[in-house]
Order: structure tokens, then C-alpha cells, then sequence
């Protein structure tokens, strides 16, 4: 008689995570962030309040200019651009936003990690919240926020691009935020 083998099924393996470096841009790279952000948009046309062509059509001062007074950090995943976020001061409170993760590192961890990065800079400097807006139908985006102690404050921003629709800002009150 024949024996039989006994087929087991696999057991999942979970996909290795890819290591992302996580640095500031330097005002000399500014050049960077544009190309950056046009790649954003190339992907997702609507990921910044700002059409591709808009912004392909600002000149280098605009750049510079953000880099001197924001700080935005940028993951990469090798030599690969893999997310961003911008951090602006403002009276007591700072701004975080233009997130953008690329659509293949999505789920893992990566816009959680940048806004982390952005919530302890605001800490660094004394603020008490870090506020950012979101469009109410992107779920990822929302649920990030709340998973970080963010609440509406009850502002809804339009955007204009596209044109008519609402952000809705969510503040993250640093003294409840989760540390790095």
C-alpha cells in the first residue's frame, strides 16, 4: 500500500517590512521637494490642494521659501522617495500636512511613523497641538488622525483643488499624543 504524504498547508509569512530612513530636507534641496511633490501628484492628482500644473509652473523662490520657513521630512525606502510630511510653526501650535505616502507602501506603518516625527518636532518647540486637515472620505487618513488623539475642531476648510470640496481640521493635543 502506498503512503500517503501528508500535505500541510503553508503558514502565512508576513511580508518583511522595507526599513525607511526618515530625514529632513535641507533649503538646498529644494529642487527635491518639487520634484517630490510633482511625483505626489502624477500619482494621485488630488493628494495636495494644488493641481500638477500649478505647481509645476511655480518658480524656485516658492521652493526655497517653504523649505525656510517649514520643515518637511521625506522617507525613503533605498534610494526610493516612499512619503513626506510638512511641519509649519504657527502662534502655539504647529501644522502637519502634506502627507503623501506612495501607493506601495501604504498599510505599513510609514504615514504613522512621518507624523510621529512631526509630533514630536512640535513638542520639541513648545507647542500644544499639531493641527492638519483631511478630505472626511479619505478613511486611512481620518483614522490616523483619531488613532492619535485628534479631534475636529469644528473648521472646515475648502480646498481648491479639486475645486468645492471640504477638509474638515483635526487638532492633536500633544500632552495625549502617543511618543515615539
Amino acid at each position: 500500500m502506498a503512503r500517503q504524504a501528508s500535505i500541510q498547508p503553508e503558514s502565512p509569512q508576513k511580508q518583511p517590512q522595507p526599513q525607511h530612513d526618515i530625514e529632513a530636507l535641507r533649503p538646498a534641496q529644494w529642487s527635491l521637494l518639487r520634484e517630490l511633490r510633482l511625483h505626489a501628484l502624477g500619482q494621485d492628482g488630488t493628494v495636495f490642494d494644488a493641481s500638477p500644473e500649478t505647481e509645476a509652473a511655480l518658480p524656485a523662490s516658492y521652493w526655497q521659501e517653504v523649505l525656510a520657513t517649514s520643515t518637511i521630512w521625506v522617507a525613503t525606502a533605498g534610494d526610493a522617495p516612499a512619503g513626506m510630511v510638512r511641519y509649519t510653526p504657527h502662534d502655539g501650535y504647529g501644522h502637519g500636512g502634506s502627507l503623501w505616502i506612495d501607493p506601495h507602501g501604504r498599510t505599513r506603518g510609514l504615514a504613522r511613523r512621518l507624523m510621529l516625527t512631526a509630533v514630536d518636532h512640535a513638542r520639541r518647540r513648545g507647542d500644544s497641538e499639531l493641527r492638519g486637515s483631511v478630505l472626511p472620505d479619505n478613511r486611512p487618513a481620518v483614522r490616523l488622525f483619531r488613532s492619535l488623539g485628534a479631534v475636529p475642531t469644528g473648521w472646515l476648510k475648502p480646498r481648491n483643488h479639486p475645486p468645492h470640496a471640504l477638509r474638515i481640521e483635526m487638532s492633536i493635543p500633544l500632552s495625549q499624543c502617543p511618543r515615539t
